[in-house]
This record gives C-alpha cells, structure tokens and sequence, in this order.
C-alpha cells in the first residue's frame, strides 16, 4: 500500500496525541491551555495553531525538534 503524496513521514505529537504519517490539519483532543507541547518527528516543518481549524497560527515546529507552543491545539504543515 502506497502513501498519499500530502502525507508526512514520520510522527507528530502534540498534547500527547499521536499522529502517524500525517495529513491536513491534525488537531488534539485538548487545547494546550495556557501552553502545548508539540513534538515534530516529521520531515517536514509544523505549523502550530490555537485553534482546531489550523487558521489562528501561534508557532513552528522545526524538523525533528519537541517546543512548548502557548495555545497549541493543532497543526500542520506545508
């Protein structure tokens, strides 16, 4: 079975959520209040959001780093 050409490699963690090769916007099931933990084992940068939609952008997560991002509760990348 093949990969999705949009799909990430690796795991994606935020808020103690696990996303395995992920897509989109993936959003966890807790808004980091006041502060979320994001772990970015993609191979991609992450983009972190406040909100569960991807639109209200507070911060990134780079390749292979773990950040506290204030607000995270979702994210993506491009």
């Amino acid at each position: 079975m093949t990969q999705s050409a949009s799909a990430a490699a690796g795991t994606l963690i935020i808020n103690g959520n696990t996303f395995q090769n992920p897509t989109g916007c993936n959003v966890s099931d807790t808004p980091g209040d006041p502060d979320g933990l994001v772990s970015n084992g993609i191979d991609h940068l992450a983009f972190v959001y406040s909100d569960p939609f991807c639109e209200e952008f507070v911060g990134t997560a780079m390749q292979l780093s773990i950040v506290v991002v204030p607000h995270a509760w979702s994210v993506a990348y491009y």
